[in-house]
C-alpha cells in the first residue's frame, strides 16, 4: 500500500494527537509491522457520550486503485473516570438483574481500580459497592446484591448513568456466557423529558437572542447611516442625541453577544446530556421490552442519540418526524392511525415538546404489547 493516510477520530470529551498520519508506503508479511503512536485524552468539560474510537486508512493499491479500510475500539473507561470512595447519591436510580450469581464489582472494572488513586483502599475493599468520578465532576456508584445477580445504579444526574450502565452491561456479557440482563422497573421518561425540556427551552432562548440581536443590528446600521449623513453635511442638523443612542445600541449588541455565547455553551452542555440520556433509555427499552440487535439498532435509528443543532433544524423536529414515521408504518395498528398521524411533518423549531414526547411514550406502549420495529424473517 502507497501514499497511506491515517485518519483518527473521537468523540469529545476525548481528543487524539495527532488525528492524522501519512505514511509513504506499508509492506504486508512477516515484516515487522509500522508502529505510529498517537495520544488519546480527554478533558473535564462534558460527560463522554461514548468510548469509541475510529481510525481510517486510505490509501492506493500497487495498481494505483484507492482504497479505504476502517477499524473501531473503544477508549480505556479510566480515560474519562475513576474509582472512588463509597458515595451514597441515590436521586437517580436503575437497577438491572441477570440470571448468573453476582459478580466481584472490582474484578469486573479491575483496570479503573487499578489505574485510580491507591491511597484509599476503601474502593477495593468492598466488592458489593463501586462509585466512580467522572473528570466532568459527576460520580456514579454500582451497588451489588448479595444473593442475586442485581446490580443497581444511582447517581446525582440521570444522564451519568448511562456510559456506567453500558460499560456494566458489556462487561457482565464478556465475563459471564449465557448471562441474560434484564430491566424490571418503570422506564424513567419523566427524568428523560427533563432533558428534552432543558434542551428545548434553550434552543427557544437562542433563537429569541438571534431575532434581539438582528432587530440591534439593524438598528445600530440605521443610526450609524443617519449619523454619516449629517457628518457629510455642510449644514449638519443637531445630532438630537443619534449620537446617545448609537453608544447605547451598541452596548445593547455587546450583552446580547454576550448573553448569546453563554446560552450557546450551555446548550452544547445541554446537548451532550441529551445524547447521554437517549442512550441510557434507549438500553432500558431494549431491556425492558427484550428487543434483539436488528430492533435495538432500529431503535437507535428513530431515537437517535446524535445529530447536531443547526439553524434550521434540531434534534426535536428530526425525531419528533422519525418516531411519527415509524408509528404510521412499523408500529401502526390500523388505518386510523394512519388518518391520525398522516399530517406533513415540517422540520421547522415547534411550539413545545408535547407532541414529541406523546410520541415517544405511544412508541413505548407499543413495544410493550409485542410491537416491533422488524418483525422476524422480513
Amino acid at each position: 500500500a502507497e501514499n497511506v493516510t491515517l485518519s483518527v477520530a473521537c468523540s469529545p470529551p476525548f481528543f487524539v494527537t495527532p488525528d492524522s498520519i501519512e505514511v509513504a508506503a506499508v509492506f504486508g508479511g512477516s515484516t515487522t509491522p509500522v508502529v505510529i503512536p498517537v495520544v488519546f485524552s480527554a478533558n473535564a468539560h462534558h460527560l463522554p457520550t461514548t468510548c469509541k474510537a475510529v481510525v481510517v486508512a486510505t490509501y492506493l493499491t500497487a495498481d494505483g486503485e484507492p482504497r479505504t479500510s476502517r477499524v473501531d475500539f473503544d477508549l480505556p473507561l479510566g480515560l474519562v473516570c475513576r474509582a472512588i470512595p463509597p458515595v451514597k447519591n441515590a436521586d437517580f436510580k436503575v437497577t438491572l438483574d441477570t440470571n448468573k450469581p453476582p459478580v466481584s464489582l472490582p474484578g469486573l472494572f479491575e483496570d479503573v481500580v487499578s489505574s485510580s488513586d491507591g491511597s484509599d483502599m476503601s474502593t477495593q475493599s468492598a466488592p458489593n459497592v463501586l462509585s466512580f468520578q467522572y473528570l466532568s465532576g459527576q460520580d456514579v456508584t454500582i451497588l451489588l446484591s448479595k444473593n442475586a445477580g442485581r446490580y443497581r445504579l444511582q447517581s446525582g444526574s440521570f444522564e451519568a448513568l448511562w456510559l456506567l450502565a453500558a460499560e456494566l452491561c458489556a462487561r457482565l456479557k464478556r465475563s459471564l456466557d449465557g448471562v441474560h440482563i434484564m430491566y424490571n422497573e418503570p422506564l424513567p421518561l419523566q427524568e428523560y423529558f427533563d432533558l428534552i425540556d432543558a434542551h428545548f427551552d434553550h434552543r427557544v432562548a437562542m433563537r429569541d437572542l438571534h431575532t434581539q440581536l438582528e432587530e440591534r443590528a439593524r438598528q445600530f446600521r440605521v443610526v450609524q447611516k443617519r449619523l454619516l449623513v449629517r457628518f457629510k453635511d455642510r449644514n449638519p442638523a443637531p445630532l438630537a442625541n443619534l449620537d446617545l443612542l448609537l453608544g447605547g445600541t451598541h452596548d445593547q449588541l455587546m450583552a446580547l453577544s454576550n448573553e448569546a455565547e453563554q446560552v450557546q455553551q450551555r446548550l452544547s452542555h445541554l446537548s451532550t446530556n441529551l445524547s447521554c440520556g437517549t442512550q441510557l433509555i434507549n438500553l432500558l427499552i431494549a431491556l425492558r421490552f427484550e428487543l434483539d440487535e436488528e430492533n435495538a439498532a432500529a431503535l437507535h435509528s428513530y431515537l437517535s442519540a446524535t445529530g447536531t443543532d443547526g439553524d434550521d433544524q434540531g434534534w426535536e423536529e428530526r425525531t419528533d418526524a422519525a418516531l411519527g414515521h415509524v408509528l404510521r408504518h412499523a408500529l401502526g395498528k390500523s388505518g386510523k392511525d394512519h388518518a391520525a398521524m398522516a399530517q406533513a411533518n415540517t422540520l421547522t423549531l415547534p411550539e413545545d415538546v408535547t407532541k414529541l414526547k406523546k410520541h415517544i411514550t405511544v412508541m413505548c406502549d407499543r413495544l410493550s404489547k409485542g410491537g416491533r420495529f422488524k418483525q422476524a424473517g422480513k
